[in-house]
């Protein structure tokens, strides 16, 4: 990231109080193009997303969002069909639960609206999704596949309230806590 200047140069400008940042390396390496690169953005700007995991059924819908389909990842088979759930007007938190639903396998997503809170979805219990403060910010991040908390020690050492999302939780990152909309319990149910 340091040495992409064209990068750089194309976000110079802008100015925001929130961000999506999705930093990974992607789960098949076959998907590997700016098509594939996350966050998604729907057409109209008023969302994006990210996701982290692997949704089994992703191929099983890619016919029906085909004409919609820049890339070859999964992740954007997920973008595309929470966009239809929103578009006629489904919550964006159940919508993320639904998405995950449909499509099954290991989800963490995240959802920044053109305006309104920022939602993270827990759908991965090998990946954690954390929420905490840092520097007068609330943040969310997944665990970088760690059982540990090495996520604090190794890149969020000044996290301050860390909290471990529930397992299907859905949390609003401008809400006070705790998180909203948790699932029932299910420590160790796994897709």
């Amino acid at each position: 990231m340091a040495g992409d200047r064209s990068g750089q140069a194309a976000l110079e400008s802008v100015r925001s109080t929130h961000f999506l940042i999705h930093l990974r390396r992607p789960s098949c390496l076959t998907s590997i193009g700016l098509a594939d690169t996350q966050p998604f953005l729907a057409d109209d700007g008023s969302f994006a997303m990210a996701h982290n995991g692997r949704l089994e059924r992703a191929d099983g819908l890619r016919q029906r969002f085909q004409d919609k389909l820049r890339g070859r990842a999964d992740s954007e088979v997920g973008f595309r069909l929470l966009e239809s759930k929103t578009s006629v007007g489904t919550n964006p938190g159940e919508a993320l639960k639904q998405v995950h639903q449909e499509l099954g396998g290991r989800a963490n997503f995240a959802y920044l609206p053109e305006g309104g809170a920022a939602l993270v979805y827990a759908g991965n219990a090998d990946n954690a999704f954390w929420r905490f403060r840092m520097e007068g910010a609330e943040v969310a991040a997944t665990s970088l596949h760690s059982a540990d908390e090495a996520i604090f020690e190794l890149c969020f050492p000044a996290a301050t309230q860390r909290q471990k999302l529930a397992w299907q939780a859905v949390a609003d990152l401008e809400a006070t806590r705790p998180i909203l909309d948790p699932a029932p319990t299910m420590a160790t149910a796994r897709d």
